[in-house]
């Protein structure tokens, strides 16, 4: 959930290499004393983004002579400051998970959006109308996924994808390259609405009901490359989960994701949204995604009623 990052700021030393008693031929052997400061930053896997920063300093006292005696004074002095983070009052509240969370902006006027009749056949069988509606987010040098909800050029994506940005490049699956609009965005939730100056008819349905466990999902975005936009991999619900860190619920599947799959569609088996891909842990086959209702509330819209 956490990656830690080291930096040594600061290196001081004083050391005594050992002679021979008769000769007093340098014997390659050191003892002496290291102190060093680290700067620390933690950051969120799962939110994208620093939630701590911090320095601490270490100290260590090499008494006995060895041959690698400098580099085992400054392994321990490291470890001293290591225990002095770990022990620390800010870093303790990240591990017990009771960092505060900033607000979002409140977004006074609703936006609706028109109901799409939901599909009922396989994905395989709808994926020509599915992949145009799944698009590649482009900003600086990075990129995400996102995938439209409204044939007037609403898009869907993670906060952590558009960042702070006002415009960023949309690739439709044509190829075709347009600037998008960046109208609303939640932090806390990590999505983002994106608007963009064309129609896309292929615009993907929302369905009412909640994922299930065990239902088969389908995952559509951009993974490590932008050569890669379009590829799609499958596989279960594994349950329901609430992070308690941040009190938001998360859909954990098992289908593939990686880098650039970010703000990209979950669907179910037929092709229908169901909720955002968020965030992958390595090594472990944990992957998250945002359920779509909850993107919604969090972004200030709706689905129209009809009637």
């Amino acid at each position: 959930e956490y990656l830690i990052g080291a930096r040594i700021s600061e290196v001081k030393g004083n050391f005594c290499e050992s002679h021979g008693y008769f000769d007093s031929r340098p014997l390659g052997t050191f003892s002496g004393e290291m102190f060093v400061s680290v700067e620390w930053t933690i950051f969120s896997s799962l939110m994208k983004r620093e939630i701590l920063k911090a320095t601490t300093q270490g100290y260590f006292k090499q008494k006995q002579s060895k041959k690698n005696g400098i580099v085992l004074t400054l392994h321990n002095a490291f470890a001293d400051a290591t225990e002095n983070l770990l022990a620390s009052e800010k870093f303790i509240n990240v591990a017990l998970r009771k960092t505060t969370e900033e607000k979002d902006k409140v977004f006074a006027s609703k936006i609706t959006l028109e109901p799409i009749d939901l599909k009922r056949r396989p994905v395989n069988k709808n994926i020509g109308s599915i992949l145009p509606a799944v698009v590649t987010i482009r900003v600086g040098v990075g990129h995400g996924s996102g995938f439209v909800v409204s044939e007037d050029g609403l898009i869907l994506t993670n906060f952590h994808v558009v960042g702070t940005a006002d415009s960023v490049g949309v690739v439709l699956n044509n190829g075709l390259e347009v600037r998008g609009k960046v109208l609303r965005r939640s932090k806390i939730r990590d999505v983002a609405l994106v608007k963009i100056p064309v129609r896309v008819p292929s615009a993907l349905p929302i369905r009412e009901e909640a994922a299930k466990s065990l239902e088969k999902v389908y995952v559509i975005g951009s993974p490590l490359i932008e050569d890669l936009k379009s590829t799609v991999t499958t596989g279960i619900v594994s349950g329901m989960r609430r992070l308690e860190h941040s009190d938001l619920d998360f859909i954990q599947a098992d289908a593939a994701i990686t880098g650039g799959n970010s703000g990209g569609p979950l669907l179910d088996e037929n092709g229908n949204i169901i909720g955002i891909t968020v965030a992958a842990f390595s090594g472990v086959g944990l992957n998250l995604f945002i359920p779509i209702h909850s993107a919604l509330e969090a972004l200030n819209m709706e689905i129209s009623s009809g009637g």
